[in-house]
Order: structure tokens, then sequence, then C-alpha cells
């Protein structure tokens, strides 16, 4: 969220809930230009553009053979889940990775908001819009990470408060061998029609993947850049006025619990301000604001009310998640 928050005061425009239903392509195969759908109106439009980049992440074939029908796949879709344990299954400042579990897999276990985050898998699964944790696929984390804790300690099912899965969109190099198994990293890579698709990747390198991406273009499309890439001087929204005590202005100036106070400094960033400015009063004493939407964890009312103003949230789905 915050990356698309940034990316619109940098210029950009964002349209949530919107697919590409097709490309439009003129007499000599060129893209020019998409129709996309409003997901929640049906509405749908054409949108012209000098370039079109497919970055989508595990969906990046089905956009690929909308412009190529042909195409072969690239993206090896890889199930990565993750669990939450109680806090102490971990120090409170100290967490554990191994990248030699039983079978070749990375297990690792680190406290995460008063709770505990274990993972991971690494299996192949399909693309779906809703990939779900397999009850096989959190059976093996547990049993991994009974060998990491003390013998006198049980790990049982119920102690998993949640779990999910996520879709790790690894790629294959259509311009190496297939003996050269998949890319490490990311790729970009540009079709006869002019699609440029970047795939393949992680978080932890996003900004590098969105350099080499416009580079690409810029390259291919003989572009001309108002200004360089800027990206290592851009800090993400809510990060400007950010440092370590913002949880307890937050808990002096607003009267907020401080397990709260912390959970918004972490979310929001200096935002946080925001959403504390939109808490309703408790009719206590003490806190004096902040309503939990749940009395066992610290998100409040007022945060619906920020996602649904600032984040682009359409939606009871999107709000939880945005929390």
């Amino acid at each position: 969220i915050s990356l698309a928050l940034t990316a619109a005061v940098e210029g950009a425009d964002i349209a949530n809930h919107v697919e590409v239903v097709r490309l439009l392509k003129d007499s000599n195969n060129k893209i020019y230009g998409a129709t996309l759908r409003d997901d929640i109106t049906g509405d749908t439009w054409d949108l012209h553009a000098r370039v079109i980049i497919n970055a989508t992440g595990p969906f990046s074939d089905s956009i690929r053979k909308m412009d190529d029908p042909e195409t072969e796949n690239i993206v090896c879709p890889s199930s990565g889940v993750h669990i939450i344990l109680p806090d102490y299954y971990s120090p409170k400042h100290m967490g554990l990775l191994d990248a030699a579990t039983s079978d070749g897999r990375v297990i690792f276990f680190l406290p995460w908001q008063n709770s505990v985050i274990a993972g991971t898998t690494d299996t192949e699964t399909e693309v779906t819009n809703r990939p779900r944790a397999k009850e096989e696929e959190i059976q093996f984390i547990l049993n991994e990470i009974t060998s990491y804790l003390s013998p006198d300690i049980q790990v049982r099912r119920s102690d998993v408060l949640s779990a999910w899965a996520g879709i790790r969109p690894l790629v294959l190099d259509p311009t190496k061998s297939s003996t050269e198994g998949l890319a490490r990293n990311h790729i970009v890579i540009s079709s006869e029609s002019g699609l440029v698709t970047i795939a393949g990747g992680k978080w932890t390198t996003y900004r590098a993947m969105a350099y080499d991406t416009m580079e690409r273009a810029i390259k291919d499309f003989n572009l001309q850049p108002k200004e360089d890439c800027k990206t290592e001087e851009i800090l993400l929204i809510g990060a400007h006025a950010y440092n370590p005590t913002l949880k307890i202005r937050l808990t002096q100036e607003y009267g907020m619990e401080s397990q709260i106070a912390e959970h918004l400094a972490h979310t929001y960033g200096d935002r946080a301000y925001m959403v504390a400015d939109l808490a309703k009063s408790t009719g206590q004493h003490w806190p004096i604001v902040g309503c939990r939407i749940s009395s066992g964890y610290p998100y409040i009312e007022a945060e619906i009310i920020y996602s649904v103003r600032n984040e682009m949230a359409r939606t009871l789905v999107v709000c939880y998640w945005n929390l």
C-alpha cells in the first residue's frame, strides 16, 4: 500500500480493483494500449500508452498469453506458507533461520507483532487469486521447528493462531537453456509486439527490479525521461518523520494504550497521527481514545475509516487486509 501511495505522490495514477481484459494492437501487431475493467462496477474502457509493462507477479504468463497465445510459460509458481505461533516460541529480540532442513528447504521463526512467525514451504502450486495454506504444509513447519526447541516443549497444532500462503513467481529465463534452471533473481524481457515483462524477484529487491524495467523500456522504446532515476532518494509514505519515539508521543498526546500506539507507529509510520486523529473516545478514564475492533488485538476502528479515505479500500475484505 505504501508503494502505491508513494507512487501517487510522485505523479502516478493508481487504479484499484482494475484488471486487463485484452491488449490493443495496431495493424503492425504492435501493442499500443489495453482494455481495462473495473471489477466492482463492471465498467470497461481503453487505455493508450507508449509502453505497456507487465508487472503482475505469478499472473505474468496470463498477460503474456494475451499478447501471444503460443508463448511458453516462464513462471514456475511456488507456494510459501507461514504460520503464527504464541510469543513464547521465540525470544523477543532474537530469531532463528536454518537454510538446510530435512528436505533442503529454509525454516525460520522470528518474533513478530507480539507473536512468532514461522515458515516456510516451497512447493509447486497453481496460480490462484486466493492461495490457501494446506494442512500438510502447516504440519511440515510444525515438525521442522520441533527439532530446534527444548525436548520438553510440545509443539501442538492448536498453537497455530493463523496460517496463510503466498505464491512465489519463480521464473525460467527464456533466453537461456533449460538446463540452467530457474532464474536466481528477476528477468526483464520484451516481446516482438512490444510487451515488456518483469518477472521473478522478491520484495527485498523491488527497487532494483523497477529500475531495470524502466531502463529496458527507455532503451527499447527510445523514451526521453525528464530526469534520472531517483529511487535511492525516495522515502516511502510514512517514513519521512518516523522515529522510535513515535509510539511514546502517540500514547502521551492522544491517551492511547501503549500496545495500540506501537501498532500504529509500526504500521503507518508518521501517518499514525492521521489515524489517531480519527480515533473515537473510549468513554473511559484510560485509555482516552482508540476503540479496539477486537479485544485481543491492537487494531482500532479508526483504521477502517483511514483505510477507506486514504488507502483506496472499497470492500470490507480490503479493509481487513490493510490492517
